[in-house]
């Protein structure tokens, strides 16, 4: 989905459907699933963005910075200047 408050266009966010707290505790097929649909997302992003790079966030805790309690990761498109 695209980020409601996005840091650059094409900030998406992919979530789960197993709706956890912490990465730690999605079951290991969701974890499976994750790497492959990152790698896609990632090329779609570069793809649709012409982007320089990405960053993929993932703030695991109300101390690192994570505002909603479902594990999700962040797929920033990072432009040149």
């Amino acid at each position: 989905i695209l980020d409601i408050a996005p840091v650059n266009a094409g900030h998406l966010l992919i979530v789960p459907r197993t709706e956890v707290r912490h990465l730690a505790e999605l079951p290991a097929a969701d974890l499976g699933e994750l790497g492959p649909l990152l790698a896609r997302a990632t090329a779609c992003v570069r793809q649709a963005t012409g982007c320089a790079a990405v960053n993929l966030v993932l703030n695991d805790g109300q101390e690192a910075g994570q505002a909603v309690p479902h594990v999700h990761v962040h797929v920033i498109p990072r432009m040149i200047d």
